[in-house]
């Protein structure tokens, strides 16, 4: 969850929610940003 915070951190500041989800799989800094912050086949809620 360190890097989905850090990527929201850097790359989505201005969005009125964040979504941490423990659920997203821990793939490294590169691939969650790749990812757009979201890895993994989890539903995003918001």
């Amino acid at each position: 969850m360190r890097d989905q915070f850090r990527c929201h951190a850097v790359f989505a500041s201005d969005k009125a929610a964040w979504y941490l989800e423990p659920a997203r799989p821990e793939v490294g800094w590169w691939e969650t940003v790749a990812a757009g912050c979201n890895p993994g086949n989890v539903v995003d809620v918001g």
